[in-house]
């Protein structure tokens, strides 16, 4: 309240309340949200939580969510995760049915890479769903100077929820020395369809100098 001199005074102002963001984690980074703070729904009608460092774009509707869940089992997310088969995953169902570029999305806690010199983020992913011309799903990164767009997988990529996940390796080079959040974006573009993505298995590292090989052929290949 206010003091406007002895004996004059306002009335106390209602109670205001207030989340600061949590310590930053630092990379070596890891995160398979197996943690008991990221929990399942337990009925139709909840939509899970998430760990109280981490967000999301919604609380309703459109929700990442830790998965799979028995209370509302999807068909178009996949019934295990990518860490042991049997854990947990976040995973969101996007149903389109009054507008296009439908988004909904998550966003992790600040994460310092300092400590990497060759900075580089790994994550599975699934993404698939029904009756939709396109989808994506999107990550972004910002180091304090705003959103930036680092990756987009356009959809469908798999087509049954018993397809494997897939892994996307992405370098963090930009980033070097920063303290970073990431921003997982899942986005239908039509009408009346579902877009159901998943992620799992977040980590960032170093960068190894020694990749493994890839876009291997084989050529004048014969009998003898």
């Amino acid at each position: 309240r206010d003091s406007c001199g002895a004996g004059l005074v306002g009335d106390w102002s209602a109670p205001i309340s207030f989340k600061t963001y949590c310590l930053p984690d630092s990379a070596p980074y890891f995160q398979d949200f197996e943690g008991s703070q990221f929990v399942v729904q337990s009925s139709f009608f909840s939509t899970g939580t998430l760990h109280p460092c981490w967000e999301r774009s919604h609380e309703l509707g459109p929700v990442w969510q830790p998965s799979p869940s028995s209370a509302w089992p999807s068909n178009q997310l996949p019934s295990f995760d990518k860490t042991t088969g049997s854990g947990k995953y976040l995973g969101g169902v996007l149903y389109l049915g009054n507008g296009s570029n439908h988004q909904s999305s998550f966003t992790s806690p600040h994460i310092d890479i300092s400590g990497l010199s060759r900075p580089e983020i790994s994550f599975w992913y699934f993404l698939g769903g029904y009756s939709f011309n396109t989808n994506k799903l999107e990550l972004e990164v910002n180091n304090g100077s705003g959103w930036q767009l680092i990756s987009t997988i356009n959809g469908p990529v798999q087509s049954s929820t018993s397809d494997a996940w897939l892994e996307q390796k992405l370098s963090l080079s930009a980033f070097t020395g920063d303290t970073i959040r990431l921003r997982f974006s899942s986005i239908g573009n039509t009408l009346y369809a579902t877009t159901a993505a998943g992620v799992d298995d977040i980590s960032i590292y170093n960068d190894s100098t020694c990749h493994p090989p890839s876009n291997l052929r084989a050529n004048s290949v014969s009998t003898t």
